[in-house]
């Protein structure tokens, strides 16, 4: 439907260097180019979203491929079918330098009836070095890009307003069912349980789908729930920032 078979030679270079590249796949954030955002919100209809990078290394010149995957982190620049194309897909950033990209959704009769999540790739090319005895690694940072459908245009973001809280279970292991029934991803730094003994973390960085069922352990409850506990968890809005939120616990009939 938005598959496109046509290749030019700066697909075939990122092709070529995506292959080199497979065995240092991921590593952590000691990232030249960062990109702006911490993530990407594609409405439909909109013609394209710029996505915004930025060279911080001051010295040297850094080279960036870019790609789009649905959800797959394994999903390659040649083997990733999205309806997105990019351009450009290959960029030479100079040294404290930005680069803007084009993001432009290109794809026909989707019926997507709630926000649908891919993830936005940047993976640097490291320079090569004049040391024989000396180890290069790239480095590949992702950020989620959600798409969300005309049918959403109207409706803010309530993920965190309409997920529902519940004991799925009341005895030892004791476990908590979140239930998102918004048409939003609902992303969460901290999830915590108050009014217990002591206040207990019980997740970090956890996000839930639409209309997806989702359980927490509770470790660590020195005594059985009951109507005083509440849950007190952090979302990530669409410009990345936390708001908190504090919910009531059903008791799970």
């Amino acid at each position: 439907m938005y598959k496109d078979n046509r290749r030019n030679p700066i697909q075939t270079v990122a092709t070529g260097l995506w292959a080199t590249l497979t065995f240092c796949f991921a590593l952590s954030g000691h990232a030249a180019v960062v990109i702006e955002g911490t993530r990407i919100v594609y409405d439909e209809g909109q013609r394209e979203v710029n996505v915004k990078l930025v060279n911080v290394d001051e010295q040297k010149s850094t080279l960036v491929q870019l790609w789009v995957d649905d959800d797959n982190i394994e999903a390659t620049p040649n083997s990733s079918a999205v309806p997105f194309l990019l351009n450009p897909p290959l960029a030479k950033i100079g040294a404290g330098k930005k680069q803007q990209v084009r993001l432009i959704y290109i794809g026909e009769n989707e019926s997507y009836t709630q926000e649908k999540l891919f993830w936005f790739n940047v993976l640097e090319v490291p320079p090569k070095s004049t040391d024989p005895a000396s180890l290069s690694f790239a480095v590949r940072t992702r950020i989620k890009l959600f798409y969300r459908p005309k049918s959403m245009a109207r409706v803010a973001p309530n993920a965190a307003e309409n997920t529902v809280w519940r004991w799925s279970s009341t005895q030892e292991p004791f476990e908590i069912e979140a239930h998102n029934t918004s048409k939003f991803h609902l992303s969460m730094p901290t999830v915590r349980l108050e009014g217990a003994a002591s206040n207990i973390e019980i997740s970090n960085s956890r996000m839930i789908a639409p209309n997806e069922r989702a359980k927490f352990k509770v470790e660590g409850l020195p005594v059985p729930p009951d109507s005083s506990m509440k849950i007190r968890h952090s979302a990530l809005n669409d410009y990345g920032a936390e708001v908190f939120y504090t919910k009531q616990i059903l008791d799970g009939k």
